[in-house]
């Protein structure tokens, strides 16, 4: 198995969400779990502003944009994201850590 196999096979089976923005917010990956989570696609969101798929206020949002801008690893404990169904949300637990000099971005 290569090393490209061993790393989509096993963003595949977390049952963690990861979710990588470049450093102009973009969404470069993002894995199934992810997309259960939040509530679209990989298909429907990569390549596009975070700020495109989810609402400026989400507190995915606000935590990409502040390690964005700070360059510092930020956490939110039971944050609560908005579901499908107006009247639900999900409470979790979001991490952010700034990617290497060379590659510029967050991954969450």
């Amino acid at each position: 198995m290569s090393d490209s196999d061993l790393l989509e096979s096993t963003l595949e089976t977390l049952r963690v969400g990861v979710l990588s923005v470049d450093a102009s917010g973009r969404v470069e990956l993002q894995n199934p779990e992810a997309s259960r989570i939040l509530g679209f696609s990989a298909f429907a969101a990569l390549g596009r502003s975070l700020v495109d798929v989810l609402d400026p206020e989400h507190p995915l949002v606000l935590l990409v944009g502040e390690v964005l801008s700070t360059g510092r690893d930020l956490s939110l404990n039971a944050a609560q994201l908005p579901t499908r169904s107006e009247d639900q949300v999900l409470s979790v637990d979001i991490s952010g850590t700034p990617r290497n000099e060379a590659r510029k971005g967050v991954v969450v």
